[in-house]
Formats: structure tokens, C-alpha cells, sequence
């Protein structure tokens, strides 16, 4: 990628050599790692039933992505050198075909990582697209843990802190938040309601506690709240995380999605300069096309590397939240140590 090299000029040559290689390094590394962000947003949104790439496994990833790609690119230690004016570029001995086959490879990859890249969070717009919005549940209120009893009587067990949500089915009590000591009770009185505690005591006189039960001087209420309304209510709960869960994906996948676009783009224009160095050629005098490629071109990646912090700062909340932290602790030391002056 650094065949032209116009814009790099160093009075040592091992610095040259050394920056070449980290700079066609560092370039590799990200290709494959947005890559690989693509491919676990993708398996996050669109195939949420398969296991998304762990941080033990990114770590690893990340770490033998780096050691090939330092690997990868140890021949610019060799081919890159300082001319005689002292601009660090590819050595004229060393542009034979051979050279030019390392450098096709190098953009072959680029290519693939990019389509990949593309296919992937072409997929999650489509998904995105296609599946139905879920509404935010309203927040729900305290069950009211109304009791309506069966001909003949019926065991249930109760508690008198009543949970968050609470429901009850063939006689077991069954929360969702919370534990709690339950009491067994047998309900003889037909076709009765009774009120929670939040909205008054009914006392029923045929209410007696099972045997070998622990009696709480609290009992107040019995519990069978309708099977199918409680239901409902954790239908409604799982609901609402699940399309939490899936706002939060989706903010993240945007943010990835631009930082990668970014990326891809400043650095098609030093891959255009390379290509057309190295399969057309630049014939001089250079037209203005050639010549805004040669003299901008490689620079444009720099675009890449400010725009980060603008993009975390626009789309990221955390990231806002960790700036003012710092900005605020910066403003502490500050005044501390004018003070101490």
C-alpha cells in the first residue's frame, strides 16, 4: 500500500523501514478486525439463537490476528528504503513482479474483508428492516393477588409480603421477583374474592392453615391471581427486555457500522494510488486526477484516525459519560493545584 510513499520522508533508514511495517501492520489488523465486528453483529442480530463471539475469544482473535499480520507485512522491512532525497519508498531494485504479486495479494484481502464487511450489515439492515418493531410494555403495578375460590375448597399457598409479580397454578405459588416462605391454606368458601393487602383486608372465617404449617400473624390474604392474566404479565416483562436487548444491539451495530465505513473509505484512495501505481502507472506531466491521487491521496487516511472520537462522542452515551468524568476530574486537579499555588 505504501508503493508510492509521497508523503513519507525520513533521515534514517531503519525508521523508514520500521514505520512502513507497522503502518501496512496496523492497516491488516483493523481490516480483519472490523471484519470479524461484522461477522459477531451478524450472528448477534440475525442469528440470535447461535452463540456470539465471546471477549476470551476476542482477545485471542485479536492477538493472533496481530502476530500474522505483523508477519504478513515483514517484507516492507526489506523492499522499503530511503532514496536518495530521502523519501522512504520501494526500493527500484526491488519493483519486479514478484513485489507487485505481494502487493495484489495485500488488496485481494482487502477486497475480501470489505465484502464480508458489506454482506454482513447488509444482512442486519435487511433483518432490521423485515422484523416487526416491538412497542416498549408500559411498567407494570404490583399484582393484586386476587383469589377466586373453586367449589369444594382448594389448597394454595400464600405469603403475607406479596412479590413483585406472583401467579399460582395447581396449588403452587409461583414469582417472578423476590423469595418468600409460603404458607399452604385451604380455601372451602365458594365463588370468593378477596383484596391484596395494598387495597384492604378481607377476612374470609373459612379459611384454615394446612396442618404442620408455620401461621404468620400478617396473614391477610389468600392467592390465586388468574393463571392467564399473570401470564400475560411475564409474557410482557420478557418482552420488554428482549426489545431492550435489541435497542442495545442496534446501537452498538450502528456505531460499528460507521466507524467501519469510515475506515473502508479513507482508505480506498491510498488503494486506488497503489493500484494505478502498480498496474497502470503515472505518466508525466500528471494530469489533475493523477495528481490530486498522488499528492491526497495517501494522506486521506487520516481522516480515519479524527473522526473516531467524533463519531464515539455523536453515538455513544457511555463514551459522553466518560469524557465529562474526565473533564470534571481534570477541572478538580486543577483547581487543586491552584490552590496549592
Amino acid at each position: 500500500m505504501e508503493y508510492l510513499s509521497v508523503w513519507a520522508s525520513y533521515t534514517n533508514s531503519n525508521y523508514c523501514k520500521f514505520t512502513a511495517w507497522i503502518s501496512q501492520s496496523m492497516v491488516c489488523v483493523s481490516i480483519f478486525l472490523f471484519a470479524l465486528i461484522a461477522i459477531d453483529r451478524y450472528m448477534k442480530l440475525c442469528h440470535t439463537a447461535s452463540a456470539s463471539i465471546t471477549p476470551a475469544a476476542s482477545r485471542n482473535v485479536t492477538l493472533v490476528l496481530t502476530l500474522v499480520n505483523a508477519a504478513l507485512a515483514a517484507p516492507c522491512l526489506v523492499i522499503f528504503d530511503n532514496n536518495s532525497r530521502g523519501v522512504c519508498q520501494v526500493q527500484e531494485s526491488m519493483k519486479t513482479s514478484l513485489i507487485t504479486a505481494y502487493y495484489s495479494f495485500l488488496f485481494t484481502l482487502f477486497l475480501i474483508m470489505m465484502a464480508i464487511v458489506i454482506f454482513c450489515y447488509v444482512r442486519i439492515a435487511i433483518k432490521v428492516r423485515q422484523s416487526r418493531r416491538v412497542r416498549p410494555i408500559p411498567e407494570t403495578s404490583k399484582s393484586e393477588a386476587m383469589t377466586r375460590s373453586e367449589d369444594g375448597g382448594e389448597d394454595y399457598f400464600t405469603n403475607p409480603n406479596v412479590p413483585q409479580q406472583q401467579s399460582t397454578k395447581d396449588g403452587e405459588l409461583r414469582e417472578v421477583e423476590g423469595r418468600q416462605n409460603n404458607i399452604q391454606l385451604t380455601v372451602v368458601a365458594p365463588r370468593v374474592r378477596f383484596q391484596s393487602p395494598n387495597r384492604g383486608v378481607n377476612v374470609l372465617p373459612q379459611i384454615y392453615p394446612a396442618l404442620n404449617t408455620e401461621i404468620h400473624p400478617a396473614l391477610a390474604t389468600s392467592v390465586e391471581a388468574d393463571h392467564e392474566e399473570n401470564l400475560d404479565v411475564l409474557n410482557q416483562i420478557q418482552t420488554r427486555r428482549k426489545f431492550l436487548r435489541q435497542q442495545r444491539n442496534l446501537r452498538v451495530t450502528s456505531l460499528l457500522f460507521v466507524i467501519t465505513a469510515i475506515f473502508i473509505l479513507s482508505w480506498m484512495a491510498p488503494y486506488a494510488a497503489m493500484v494505478k501505481g502498480l498496474y497502470v502507472g503515472f505518466r508525466y506531466p500528471l494530469s489533475l486526477g493523477d495528481l490530486v491521487l498522488v499528492m491526497y491521496g495517501p494522506n486521506i487516511y487520516v481522516i480515519n484516525t479524527f473522526s473516531n472520537p467524533l463519531v464515539y462522542a455523536i453515538l455513544s452515551p457511555s463514551y459522553r459519560k466518560l469524557v465529562r468524568n474526565v473533564l470534571r476530574k481534570v477541572r478538580v486537579i486543577s483547581w487543586r493545584v491552584v490552590q496549592c499555588n
